[in-house]
């Protein structure tokens, strides 16, 4: 049996026990001990909380044998020119995990390589089962089940997508990471039209028509097309940071309520509804979209973030009723 060590692996926090769970041949377990009044005790031991810079060894992963090689990372390899290293099926499992939970699964060994994560979480939201365990490994396993299939892979060209938004979720400059994750919008709209992959014919496409031709695909009967095609506000934001860079929204083209939306940043802001919920708003819509891709429907595990109210006000008004904080 071989046992690798892992790094920012975990559910509610990265120094929180979570209950052992398997994916295909893979054996994950929590290096932390289980507490005496689980699940009671959830496990937070050290009182690190929001701390997003310790990148740490929190789980193991055990397996019998040889590993295939990776999908995700086809082709690729990791180490220096004196030791070459093939990337392996291991390794999709992790990119998996990373964008169910939020946080960034790396492999241990990995320490010395040049993409070895500098934070333990990323921007997305943890919307797997939040103690691990068998309901978590299932999550993981139908992702995994989507992305070894040939008929996927020739659609996704090989899942180049799920690599992208881990790595904008990881940016950590709020306007660029919106601006990384627009590009996942528009590589998706290419590919679920094309199901023996994406033409060049449909890089030429109007960006409003691209986010609502991808809203229709994922959500059906429920997208006022009209409305969102003409008066986007999504689309207002990526020009205004793309092209101006600053905020607030001051385009002339923009709607009032548009423009008068408040810049306040701050998490606890009574300020209402601004700026920054958008764009929040707009990551957690680019997580479901990328994960529905894998064939999951993950909008009803963002409730606590006000997400399906959201979601739903969004598609038939163009606006969001709730802070996304």
């Amino acid at each position: 049996m071989t046992r690798l060590r892992l790094v920012c692996a975990g559910f509610i926090d990265i120094d929180a026990y979570f209950e052992p769970f398997e994916v295909r041949e893979y054996r994950f377990e929590s290096a932390k001990p289980r507490p005496g009044h689980w699940p009671d005790d959830l496990g937070i031991a050290s009182g690190r909380g929001g701390d997003t810079r310790s990148v740490a060894h929190t789980a193991f992963v055990d397996f019998v044998g040889s590993q295939e090689d990776s999908i995700l990372y086809r082709g690729g390899i990791a180490g220096s020119a004196h030791r070459v290293r093939k990337r392996k099926r291991i390794e999709d499992v992790l990119l998996l995990a990373s964008l169910l939970t939020g946080h960034n699964w790396w492999l241990y060994s990995r320490r010395v390589y040049h993409d070895y994560p500098v934070i333990n979480a990323n921007h997305l939201k943890c919307v797997a089962p939040g103690r691990g365990g068998e309901a978590a490994g299932r999550l993981i396993e139908l992702a995994l089940h989507a992305v070894v299939a040939e008929k996927w892979q020739t659609q996704f060209e090989g899942g180049l997508h799920l690599r992208m938004l881990f790595n904008h979720s990881n940016i950590l400059a709020t306007e660029a990471r919106f601006l990384g994750l627009m590009v996942i919008w528009e590589w998706v709209f290419a590919h679920i039209k094309n199901p023996n992959g994406a033409t060049v014919k449909d890089e030429s496409k109007n960006l409003n028509q691209i986010l609502v031709g991808v809203l229709e695909e994922y959500f059906p009967g429920k997208v006022n097309s009209t409305l969102l095609s003409d008066k986007c506000i999504l689309y207002v934001l990526r020009n205004q940071l793309a092209h101006c860079g600053r905020l607030p929204i001051d385009r002339d083209y923009a709607e009032t309520w548009m423009r008068q939306l408040h810049c306040d940043f701050q998490p606890l802001s009574l300020k209402g509804v601004g700026v920054i919920d958008y764009i929040v708003f707009f990551q957690m819509l680019t997580q479901t979209i990328v994960l529905k891709t894998l064939g999951l429907d993950v909008s009803d595990r963002l409730d606590v973030f006000s997400f399906s109210e959201n979601l739903d006000a969004f598609l038939k008004t163009g606006k969001i009723q709730h802070r996304c904080w």
